[in-house]
């Protein structure tokens, strides 16, 4: 073999070497793509859930929470603009913390199940009157379109159960089982 073929077969081997380095690379980068984009599904669904648990922290230590929760299943008639201004808050605040998890469901950051998991959520917080109302007639013009379109479906879906009776349900089953 003369020098002109071993320097030929070498640079043969070398860009053989190459491409089985850009197949290694490509491989590699493909698994820390995915390993990234859980990363941001687990960070995505934290962030969320600690949105709502801080509203949830600050509601409870607010002396309004236990009228609110009242008003939520109460007669309209007897809710007064002051109710109405904080429960709008209140269920502003939930809504805005469950669009930005619709986003991220859109873009494919989440399952169907999650999001499906999130649709309830929705359905209990408008499923009574007073809440449901403020949906249709106000708050609906807070939300982009497509959100909006997405809660009119859940509160339609609901059937129109009060979540507030089906929480006193579950207290009392709990007294009785306690007893």
């Amino acid at each position: 073999m003369d020098l002109m073929s071993m320097a030929q077969l070498l640079g043969n081997f070398g860009e053989f070497l190459g491409a089985v380095a850009v197949v290694l690379t490509l491989v590699y980068l493909t698994i820390q793509v995915r390993q990234n984009t859980q990363a941001i599904r687990f960070q995505s669904g934290r962030e969320s859930a600690s949105l709502v648990a801080d509203l949830a922290t600050f509601l409870i230590q607010q002396d309004v929470v236990e009228s609110q929760i009242r008003t939520l299943g109460s007669d309209p008639e007897k809710v007064t603009d002051v109710d109405m201004v904080i429960l709008e808050n209140i269920v502003f605040s939930w809504l805005t913390a469950i669009q930005q998890d619709y986003l991220e469901f859109q873009s494919g950051l989440h399952t169907d199940d999650w999001w499906q998991s999130k649709t309830r959520i929705i359905g209990s917080w408008l499923s009574s009157e007073v809440p449901r109302n403020w949906w249709k007639t106000v708050g609906r013009e807070y939300f982009p379109t497509d959100f909006a379109t997405i809660v009119d479906e859940v509160i339609d879906n609901e059937g129109g159960y009060s979540y507030i009776e089906k929480l006193g349900q579950a207290r009392s089953d709990t007294l009785s089982n306690s007893s």
